[in-house]
């Protein structure tokens, strides 16, 4: 994922190599959730959207992450940040997530995804799960700095619980993580090389650990020692 953030550079870790041509002009939907707006050229887009916002605000206030400042959520055909290259990105000054349309995620020829076996459309709703993750951190987070390694290791986490059973059954079978379940795999090289098995890895750990609010403050407070470079 990207996020732009204070404390560290973005990295694009869903890497696709597609090429989506724009078919109609983008415009604003707002969802039934008042903290969230959506632009984007499909209505199906936009409803997804605005679906998967609810499920990550719901499952993020439980964890004790809520949404305290509204969120935009622009869906395109091409991401600016490195173009042809993120499936998705949050903006930390403008309170925006920027994410490729279903349209992109399943155009031929073969997408190169950390998430390659998930249909487009559970894709698509998952990496807003996943850049919510991110937006709520970083206003959670004020002046504090959270590192790079705990904002994706919660991301990915809350990416994977929120994903339905048999798309995650996928990705848990091909990162193929070995019992027993060391916290050390969760680390800065395997989050940039290997990032299906760093999801993977993540979301074992964080249900291992018992995925409730205390583990995610735990996670926030530095207690958790995962190998982080220092940013």
């Amino acid at each position: 994922m990207t996020i732009g953030t204070r404390s560290f550079a973005p990295a694009c870790l869903f890497l696709t190599m597609l090429s989506c041509l724009p078919v109609a002009a983008a415009t604003d939907f707002f969802c039934d959730t008042a903290s969230i707006s959506v632009e984007a050229a499909s209505r199906g887009d936009a409803e997804l959207a605005c679906s998967a916002a609810a499920v990550a605000i719901s499952r993020l206030a439980a964890l004790g992450l809520p949404l305290r400042e509204p969120v935009r959520i622009e869906v395109r055909d091409m991401l600016e940040h490195v173009p042809g290259a993120c499936a998705a990105s949050y903006n930390v000054a403008d309170r925006e997530i920027h994410v490729l349309s279903t349209k992109c995620l399943e155009d031929p020829p073969a997408r190169v995804t950390a998430f390659s076996e998930v249909p487009a459309g559970v894709l698509f709703e998952s990496l807003i799960v996943h850049e919510l993750t991110h937006a709520v951190i970083e206003q959670w987070q004020s002046d504090r700095v959270v590192p790079r390694i705990v904002h994706e290791y919660l991301a990915y986490a809350i990416q994977l619980d929120t994903m339905p059973s048999p798309e995650r059954a996928q990705i848990l079978e091909k990162a193929n993580v070995p019992d027993p379940l060391d916290i050390a795999r969760i680390n800065e090289g395997i989050l940039s090389f290997a990032p299906h098995y760093f999801a993977a890895a993540s979301w074992l750990f964080f249900t291992a650990e018992g995925g409730d609010a205390a583990h995610v403050q735990r996670a926030l407070d530095g207690d958790l020692l995962m190998d982080s470079l220092m940013e």
